[in-house]
Protein backbone atom coordinates (compact mmCIF):
# COMPACT_ATOMS: atom_id res chain seq x y z
CA UNK A 1 0.00 0.00 0.00
CA UNK A 2 1.99 2.70 -1.05
CA UNK A 3 1.06 6.13 0.07
CA UNK A 4 -0.97 5.08 2.83
CA UNK A 5 -0.69 4.21 6.29
CA UNK A 6 -1.07 0.19 7.82
CA UNK A 7 -3.94 2.41 10.34
CA UNK A 8 -6.54 2.36 7.60
CA UNK A 9 -6.42 -0.93 6.76
CA UNK A 10 -8.86 -2.45 9.59
CA UNK A 11 -11.00 0.32 8.49
CA UNK A 12 -11.22 -0.44 4.73
CA UNK A 13 -12.24 -4.36 5.92
CA UNK A 14 -14.72 -3.02 8.16
CA UNK A 15 -16.28 -1.00 4.82
CA UNK A 16 -15.73 -3.57 2.58
CA UNK A 17 -17.75 -6.16 4.71
CA UNK A 18 -20.29 -4.26 6.27
CA UNK A 19 -23.72 -5.56 4.88
CA UNK A 20 -22.13 -8.38 2.92
CA UNK A 21 -24.64 -11.64 4.22
CA UNK A 22 -22.80 -14.91 5.64
CA UNK A 23 -23.70 -18.22 6.19
CA UNK A 24 -22.70 -20.58 10.00
CA UNK A 25 -21.06 -23.72 9.75
CA UNK A 26 -20.36 -24.80 13.29
CA UNK A 27 -24.34 -25.45 13.46
CA UNK A 28 -24.19 -28.87 11.98
CA UNK A 29 -27.17 -29.37 9.44
CA UNK A 30 -28.74 -25.72 10.56
CA UNK A 31 -27.45 -23.22 8.38
CA UNK A 32 -28.24 -20.03 9.34
CA UNK A 33 -27.65 -16.41 7.71
CA UNK A 34 -26.31 -13.27 9.27
CA UNK A 35 -25.69 -9.60 7.64
CA UNK A 36 -22.43 -8.60 8.71
CA UNK A 37 -22.50 -5.24 11.09
CA UNK A 38 -18.86 -4.77 11.70
CA UNK A 39 -15.52 -6.39 12.27
CA UNK A 40 -14.31 -6.07 16.39
CA UNK A 41 -11.16 -4.95 17.55
CA UNK A 42 -10.39 -7.96 19.76
CA UNK A 43 -9.62 -11.49 18.61
CA UNK A 44 -11.79 -14.40 19.68
CA UNK A 45 -9.31 -15.16 22.65
CA UNK A 46 -9.70 -11.65 23.92
CA UNK A 47 -13.18 -10.85 23.32
CA UNK A 48 -15.43 -10.97 26.14
CA UNK A 49 -19.19 -11.38 26.14
CA UNK A 50 -21.89 -11.67 28.66
CA UNK A 51 -24.15 -14.71 28.92
CA UNK A 52 -27.77 -14.67 29.84
CA UNK A 53 -26.66 -16.36 33.23
CA UNK A 54 -24.50 -13.24 34.05
CA UNK A 55 -21.19 -15.35 33.26
CA UNK A 56 -18.45 -13.70 30.92
CA UNK A 57 -16.61 -15.52 28.22
CA UNK A 58 -14.43 -15.16 25.58
CA UNK A 59 -15.38 -16.26 22.13
CA UNK A 60 -13.16 -18.53 22.04
CA UNK A 61 -14.15 -20.48 25.49
CA UNK A 62 -17.73 -20.40 24.71
CA UNK A 63 -16.92 -21.74 20.78
CA UNK A 64 -14.82 -24.49 22.71
CA UNK A 65 -17.39 -25.28 25.18
CA UNK A 66 -20.82 -24.86 23.98
CA UNK A 67 -20.03 -25.62 20.48
CA UNK A 68 -17.31 -28.50 20.90
CA UNK A 69 -15.33 -26.51 18.28
CA UNK A 70 -11.50 -25.64 18.78
CA UNK A 71 -10.97 -22.20 16.83
CA UNK A 72 -7.66 -22.41 14.80
CA UNK A 73 -7.26 -19.10 14.04
CA UNK A 74 -8.12 -17.30 17.61
CA UNK A 75 -5.91 -14.55 16.80
CA UNK A 76 -8.33 -13.26 13.88
CA UNK A 77 -10.99 -10.56 15.07
CA UNK A 78 -14.19 -12.13 15.15
CA UNK A 79 -17.31 -10.70 12.63
CA UNK A 80 -20.79 -8.38 14.55
CA UNK A 81 -23.82 -9.73 13.29
CA UNK A 82 -25.67 -8.58 15.63
CA UNK A 83 -27.05 -5.17 16.70
CA UNK A 84 -24.81 -2.21 19.30
CA UNK A 85 -27.68 -3.31 21.87
CA UNK A 86 -27.03 -7.13 21.38
CA UNK A 87 -24.25 -8.36 19.78
CA UNK A 88 -23.25 -11.38 18.59
CA UNK A 89 -20.38 -12.01 17.12
CA UNK A 90 -18.92 -15.13 14.89
CA UNK A 91 -15.32 -16.79 14.44
CA UNK A 92 -14.48 -15.77 10.95
CA UNK A 93 -14.14 -19.40 9.92
CA UNK A 94 -17.17 -20.40 10.53
CA UNK A 95 -18.71 -18.10 8.18
CA UNK A 96 -19.03 -18.73 4.57
CA UNK A 97 -20.06 -15.62 2.23
CA UNK A 98 -23.40 -16.30 0.70
CA UNK A 99 -23.62 -18.42 -2.64
CA UNK A 100 -24.88 -15.45 -4.46
CA UNK A 101 -22.39 -13.24 -3.17
CA UNK A 102 -19.63 -15.63 -4.53
CA UNK A 103 -20.72 -15.65 -8.23
CA UNK A 104 -21.56 -12.05 -8.50
CA UNK A 105 -17.88 -11.59 -7.51
CA UNK A 106 -16.71 -14.26 -9.48
CA UNK A 107 -18.64 -12.46 -12.37
CA UNK A 108 -17.42 -9.62 -11.78
CA UNK A 109 -13.82 -10.56 -11.51
CA UNK A 110 -14.28 -12.16 -15.01
CA UNK A 111 -15.75 -8.90 -16.50
CA UNK A 112 -12.69 -7.40 -15.13
CA UNK A 113 -9.87 -9.57 -16.51
CA UNK A 114 -11.91 -9.97 -19.53
CA UNK A 115 -11.64 -6.27 -20.07
CA UNK A 116 -8.14 -5.83 -18.92
CA UNK A 117 -6.93 -8.58 -21.88
CA UNK A 118 -8.16 -6.29 -24.36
Amino acid sequence: MVGRSWFHVPLQIKKALKGLRVEVSHRGEVRRKYRINGLTKQSSRDLRFKLSTGETKTVRDYFRETCKLQLSYDFLPCLQVGTEQKPNYLPMEVCALEAKLLLWWYGKTELNSSAVAK
